[in-house]
């Protein structure tokens, strides 16, 4: 080795450290950098762990995950299995991305609990308990969105939560509730529903009209 590889060498170990900030959206990249934790590689090895188990639409067992420590990794996969965030997050970048970013702001706040005397096991239940409160509500609504069409559709590329919200509560909305339960009732009404919308149009005339 010659003087002239060292920092080469240096700078090469130091990528390689950091590797895992290329495979994270821009936005968690600076949130992570910028996270009150100690330990960002490790930090972003958890993330990248994290963000790969919501897109395939299952976490790895809270012990496996590099960041966060034990106790607040049990904490949020327990809030997270519970909300079925993971089944939600299957394949939508954009959804998973908001759920981590939420994940970074709310364990941001451990630290500032710490300094003023909270115990750790309170400390991390605040946390946990404010992330799970902010998602709550956004996993009803986004049940109701699956259970009527089926998927989220666009919704995790423009998340507007307010708004999404305020839609579900109308009166419109509540009779699209209302068919579909009532279709739900009649199987056999919707089995010639969706029959109809895969009609295609044959050579073949029809008897009836003949």
């Amino acid at each position: 080795m010659t003087p002239v590889d060292v920092p080469r060498l240096l700078f090469a170990s130091r990528e390689a450290r950091l590797a895992d900030m290329d495979a994270l959206p821009l936005r968690l990249r600076t949130s992570s950098l910028t996270h009150a934790s100690a330990g960002l590689e490790v930090r972003l090895a958890g993330l990248r762990r994290l963000l790969d188990g919501l897109l395939a639409g299952r976490l790895a067992s809270a012990g496996d995950w590099p960041w966060p420590p034990p106790a607040l990794a049990t904490a949020l996969a327990a809030a997270l299995d519970t909300l079925a965030l993971p089944e939600f997050c299957r394949g939508n970048e954009e959804l998973a991305e908001t759920v981590l970013m939420g994940l970074l702001f709310h364990t941001d706040f451990i630290p500032g609990y710490l300094d003023r005397g909270v115990p750790e096991a309170r400390a991390i239940e605040f946390a946990v308990d404010a992330f799970a409160a902010d998602w709550q509500q956004r996993c009803g609504d986004m049940k109701s969105l699956v259970e009527v069409f089926g998927d989220l559709g666009d919704l995790p590329k423009n998340a507007r939560w307010d708004r999404l919200r305020g839609l579900l509560r109308s009166d419109g909305w509540q009779e699209v509730v209302r068919i579909r339960q009532l279709l739900e009732r009649l199987p056999e009404l919707a089995r010639i529903i969706r029959s109809l919308g895969r009609a295609r149009v044959t050579d073949v005339p029809d008897s009836a009209g003949q």
